[in-house]
């Protein structure tokens, strides 16, 4: 587990510009109402996101394991790891600057006095097999970031749904990230929903795994 102070620094700028470039445009962002007061919001960004998608107790052993993607600009990363039972027990979340959130929670201190720690909330990953698709939602519930310029106080909601490719190496996600960061504006949330940002995940495989594997 690890972030940078630069991260920490960026952070605002980065959470705040997520989801703002997607697949189309649909209108201009509407004008923030309010201030976020760190009061949690009464429903999640997307609350009927698995409407069409039936629980399901287990994953395709295809699905299982690590899926990563990267987008050059802004500079984000991601790494979703799927357990046997299709729960999400860890991720590797650059948008928040470069770290491991676990279940149950991660916290550390950084160089120069600086301190963070997030608290995971709902993860939750769903499978179609009729359409071959994966839908994920993951929650941080709340973090904290302590740096020399101040501290930085949110949550975020990341949404993920797309197909799975022919040769099942690829999942075509779109992605949609909401954050809310006390004492900022309340994030655009119709117009987020409605310009998803492309992702591709790339599944990696444990018996060949890239020089520097995300998740330890």
């Amino acid at each position: 587990m690890k972030v940078g102070l630069a991260g920490c620094i960026a952070v605002l700028m980065i959470i705040i510009g997520c989801g703002q470039k997607g697949e189309k445009i649909s209108g201009q962002p509407e004008p923030p109402q309010a201030v976020w007061d760190g009061t949690p919001p009464a429903t999640e960004a997307i609350p009927d996101f698995f409407a069409d998608a039936p629980e399901t107790n287990a994953f395709p052993e295809s699905i299982v394991g690590l899926w990563e993607a990267e987008l050059l600009v802004p500079a984000v990363k991601w790494d979703i790891s799927f357990e046997l039972d299709g729960s999400i027990k860890k991720i590797h979340h650059t948008v928040a600057g470069d770290v491991n959130i676990l279940e149950g929670g991660t916290d550390a201190n950084g160089l120069e006095g600086s301190y963070w720690a997030f608290v995971m909330g709902p993860c939750e990953a769903r499978y179609i097999p009729d359409t071959n698709t994966i839908k994920v939602k993951i929650i941080v519930d709340y973090f904290i970031m302590k740096i020399p310029a101040g501290e930085i106080e949110g949550r975020m909601e990341d949404y993920f749904e797309g197909t799975i490719s022919e040769d099942g190496l690829n999942w075509n996600s779109r992605w949609r990230s909401f954050s809310w960061v006390k004492g900022s504006t309340l994030p655009p949330i119709d117009f987020i929903k409605a310009n998803p940002v492309l992702l591709i995940f790339v599944k990696i495989d444990p018996n060949h795994p890239p020089e520097q594997t995300p998740l330890q």
